[in-house]
Formats: structure tokens, sequence, C-alpha cells
């Protein structure tokens, strides 16, 4: 038997209830962000103290995850149920999943196989942000765009029936209540514990909570239809909870990953948008939203350069790239993408990795490569371009992270796609992939600017995250336009 089918073994001997409740009681105890003003009574043991000390260091949100995932799915024993309330019964469990693991045995260490390791851990243990409410900001901006070519603000209203401030006002508000609450919620609970909101009234919450709500059954026809085909990466299956973060459980709310609902509201919400749009939303939105968004993303933290957006050129009216921007004799192409990593990259599929690595990224990488080409031989030209070309940096920004490893087999499935295209791969450029918060981070929290940053990364011969190169010990967090965002939806509730 192996270590994780003894977890989900040992999980069956405790009622359904229990194992959901003590997942949510974790997961607010061990986030470091916003840890409960008084400590939540998760077991019922004497040790309390040492049991709270003790769960930031031996406990991750990822396990909990998986921990809220295998109780739904794989139910209860027939015989007798037991509460889980003791902590070391809780130990024991855990302790028996923390030795599983999905790394390779004897493949090289650059092979494919390690990159897809590492990837896999990447979007298990680093999909949800530091700051559970870092996205927010971005996504106000989305759902309240509108303009001549899209009108997303009441497509989103048309589907989620109430605006997104109220939305972003509700899960922190639910989050709060849950990270006080020694109970399992119920909307009895909820409604009379905003009562005192103006922004939000009871039919609202009702609706809200159907919206981001979903019975036992929902969850796991949800699962079923997004599962791993190979069962032994099930630790990284699809997890329907992060689409429904309140399961709906005999008349009780149960919120097991209660981080989910910050995620839920935002990158959640656009791939309901997408599965309800179709293909031509997603076209428009990353042309007419998400470039938009970049653009005003580089005026608002322009550090003396030029931006040149999108433009035509030469008889055939080719593109250049979705921005450029110019300092003294530097280039920076910028190419963006409203690309997310689909389901199946948590597999072992190395042609899904491929598709996804060209989707997120290759394809970027090969437009640059082709107008840097039309910009050497004179095709591609623009007024502000400096006479006296020094560098050219490509950036890829996606809407999502991918979480894909830089590296050797990186650049030789890149320098494929462009043999395929009978395009030269440019061996002196060292190209960046990054999600749209990335990016800001980048803006905001490394020491120089967007040039700077470029050069460092380029230079660097050593195989890094981009993030690496920030030292977040210098970040004052409270200077971050997320934080922001966050508190003026705090100071509105105070008024």
């Amino acid at each position: 038997m192996s270590s994780l089918t003894d977890f989900e073994v040992k999980l069956r001997r405790f009622s359904f209830e229990s194992k959901l409740e003590v997942c949510r009681k974790v997961a607010h105890t061990i986030d470091t962000n916003f840890p409960p003003k008084n400590p939540l009574k998760i077991f019922a043991n004497l040790q309390q103290k040492r049991i709270l000390d003790d769960l930031p260091i031996t406990s991750f949100l990822f396990e909990l995850e998986y921990m809220a995932l295998a109780s739904t799915i794989y139910g209860e024993w027939n015989g007798s149920i037991s509460l889980l309330s003791d902590y070391e019964d809780f130990r024991k469990i855990t302790n028996s999943y923390k030795d599983y693991g999905t790394a390779p045995k004897k493949k090289p260490i650059e092979g494919p196989e390690w990159y897809m390791y590492f990837l896999r851990l990447g979007l298990q243990q680093h999909k949800s942000p530091s700051l559970l409410y870092e996205n927010l900001h971005i996504y106000d901006y989305f759902y309240n765009f509108t303009d001549n070519n899209l009108d997303l603000k009441s497509i989103f209203l048309s589907e989620f029936k109430y605006d997104y401030s109220s939305y972003v006002l509700f899960i922190i508000c639910l989050f709060t209540l849950s990270s006080t609450t020694n109970n399992p919620l119920d909307i009895k609970t909820i409604i009379n514990s905003f009562s005192r909101l103006k922004q939000l009234n009871a039919n609202m919450i009702i609706d809200m909570i159907n919206i981001l709500g979903a019975t036992r059954n929902e969850l796991l026809d949800l699962h079923d239809s997004y599962k791993i085909p190979n069962r032994k990466y099930r630790i990284l299956d699809y997890n329907p909870f992060t689409k429904f973060p309140i399961l709906n459980y005999n008349n009780y709310l149960y919120i097991p990953v209660p981080q989910y609902l910050f995620g839920a509201i935002t990158e959640g919400f656009y791939h309901q948008l997408c599965e309800e749009q179709g293909l031509r939303f997603r076209e428009n939105f990353g042309k007419h939203v998400l470039e938009k968004y970049i653009g005003e993303l580089l005026r608002q933290n322009n550090h003396g350069y030029e931006i040149i957006p999108e433009f035509e050129y030469g008889k055939e009216k080719k593109k250049s790239p979705d921005y450029i921007i110019v300092k003294n004799n530097d280039l920076i192409f910028m190419e963006i993408k409203a690309a997310t990593p689909a389901v199946t990259l948590r597999g072992d599929d190395t042609e899904v990795f491929k598709k996804q690595l060209i989707k997120g990224y290759g394809n970027g990488v090969l437009q640059c490569i082709k107008k840097e080409n039309d910009l050497n031989h004179f095709a591609m030209m623009h007024t502000k371009f400096p006479k006296h070309l020094k560098n050219i940096y490509y950036i890829i920004v996606d809407l999502e992270d991918f979480h894909i490893p830089p590296g050797e087999l990186i650049t030789n499935i890149v320098k494929e796609l462009c043999e395929e295209n009978k395009v030269k791969y440019i061996e002196e450029r060292k190209p960046l992939m990054l999600s749209v918060q990335l990016l800001i981070s980048l803006f905001e929290e490394y020491d120089g600017d967007i040039f700077d940053f470029m050069e460092t990364w380029s230079n660097d011969k050593q195989i890094k995250f981009p993030n690496t190169y920030i030292d977040y010990s210098k970040v004052d967090v409270k200077e971050l336009s997320s934080y922001k965002y966050f508190w003026n939806i705090i100071e509105s509730v105070r008024e």
C-alpha cells in the first residue's frame, strides 16, 4: 500500500463534517498573513499552545487542499465513524501522506520528466498567492472594463448577478467570519453577521453563496470530469473547491480551504466566463482588456522610457509587438497572451507539456524573433527607435503563471518551433515568461526599473525563476497597489 493510499484509507474512518472543519481551522491557523485574532479550537486536546505552535511548522496549505478533496471524493466507512478531534490522529493521517512522492526515478535531471515534476510542484504548492488579496485589484479592472469593443462589466453582471466589488466585500467578510468561529457556518449565521453592512442584503448573500457553492455530488461530478488519468498523480487532480469553495451539506456551509474564496472570484470567475462565452471571449479579452491593462501598468510605472503600442508596418501591414518599450539604446519587445495553464498540464504527458509551453511562451518568442528580424532589415521602423541600438529584450506576459522552470529543455522546444516555421533562433536572447501579477511585482518590488531587471536576467547564466531576483525583505507591503485596494474595501465598510 502506498503512503497516499494509506492516507486516503485512514481518512475514511472519520466523519465528513469533522474532516472539513479541521481543514478549515488549520488552514486559518497556518496562514501567516492573516492568522485568526484568537486561536481556533481545532482539537480536543489540553496542549493547545503546543499544537498552535506546531501546526505552522508541520502543516502546509497544499496538504490540506488534498485532504479536503480526498475527504470529499472517497467518502467514509460503512461502520462506526469517529470525529476527527484529536491532534495525534490528525498527525498520523497527514504524516502518512508526507512521504508520498512523484519524483522521476533514474531519469536525467535535465530531462523532460524532471521539468514536468518541478512544474507539477509549482502548480501544487505555489498556485495560491502569497497575499490573499494579491489579485483582487487586477480583476477589479477586468470585471469593470467597458469600451466599444467589449463590455465586460455587463457580461459579468449577467453571469454573476452582482458587481465585482460586492463579491470582494462578501468573500473578505466571509473569510474573516470563518477565521473567528469554532462552529460550522450556516446561512442564518452569515446573514446575521453581515446584517449591519449596507452593501450586502440577505438576498445578495444567499445568491452569492449559491453561486460560489455546490453540493457534494456536484463536486464529485466536477472532479470526475477533470481528474488525471494516471492516478499516481491524483494528488495534483483539479480541485473543484477552487471553483466552488463553499460546500452545502446537511444545512451547513463548509469552507475547507477558505483561501480558495479569493481565487474563486478572480481567475475562477474568468474561467467560468470563458466556458460560458466561448473562445471568442478569450480572444477579445486578451486583445481589448488585458493589453490595455498592461499598457496602463507601463504608463503608471514609467521610469523615463517611451512606450510604443502595437502598430502596422510594411506593405503587408504586419503587426509590431503588443508593446515596445524604449530607453536610451535599449528595446523591450512585449507580447501579451491571455493564456492560462490547462488542467491537463498536471499529468505526465510530455506532448501536453510541449503544447502548453508553446501556447504560453513559444509563440510569443517566435513573434518577437520575427519582429526583430524585420527591425534589423529596416522593415519595421518607428521614429522613437534609437539610432544606435544596443540591446533587445523579450517579455512574454501571460494572464496566469504556468510555473514552467527556465532551462535548456525549454529553449530547445522553442528552437524546434522556430525551425518548423523556418525562423532562425537568436541565441543571444534570454526571453522572460511571467504572469501579470509577477509583472506588477517587478514594477513595485524590484530594486530598479524593468530595463535594470532585464539586463540582470539576461546576463545571469544560472537557471532561476524571475521572482528570485526580488529582495522581499525590502518590500513595504503597505505600498503595494494590491494592499491599497484591499484596505480601500475595508475602509468602505467602516464608513
